[in-house]
């Protein structure tokens, strides 16, 4: 399922920190940090998005941790890394999690336990110009939310258009573990 975003406060916040955040911890920050940070917040309140249903001892699994999968693009292809327990990290430790995953994955220097155990992932297509996508759920997981084409659009406000920086965020889940309604109800938490 997926919702339409307005990012101008995401930009705007963004915008203000750029320059301090990259002097202080020596990278740009994206939009992706604000996505995850959001995400792991309403799953505090939605944790079902992230069970798991265990078919051989007929049981829901609610994790009592967020172990976030962030997609990193490579020439070899889509590699997933996991940062585990990301709930307990602040919206800056995520945001350098993230960026220590991606270089490790770019690098080569990723371990193969560094993308096991899973609960939910991200992916974000939309930095290579994608406008709605729709992602497969990793095994072992419920859920992958895919962050698409931010960019300037022409929107209604107050019965006058005007340019909003406007994105798409598509849930893809495992319809035996989340209902539709469910899913719509935390991707509305993670717009708002």
């Amino acid at each position: 399922t997926t919702v339409e975003v307005d990012f101008g406060t995401v930009a705007a916040t963004r915008a203000t920190h750029a320059e301090g955040f990259r002097s202080q911890q020596g990278f740009s920050l994206t939009f992706l940090p604000f996505v995850a940070f959001t995400v792991l917040r309403a799953l505090e309140k939605y944790p079902d998005i992230a069970a798991k249903v265990d078919l051989s001892a007929n049981r829901w699994i609610v994790p009592q941790a967020v172990h976030l999968g962030i997609a990193v693009s490579r020439e070899a292809g889509l590699t997933v890394p996991v940062i585990h327990d990301a709930q307990r990290l602040t919206f800056t430790e995520l945001a350098i999690a993230i960026e220590r995953a991606a270089t490790a994955v770019r690098s080569g220097t990723l371990k193969p336990s560094d993308t096991q155990g899973g609960t939910l992932t991200i992916t974000n297509p939309g930095s290579f110009g994608s406008y709605v996508s729709q992602p497969i759920v990793n095994r072992g997981e419920s859920s992958i939310l895919c962050v698409d084409g931010i960019e300037k659009r022409a929107v209604f406000v107050n019965g006058e258009i005007v340019a909003r920086l406007r994105g798409f965020l598509t849930l893809a889940f495992d319809h035996c573990v989340v209902d539709g309604r469910a899913a719509l109800t935390f991707l509305n938490h993670v717009k708002s």
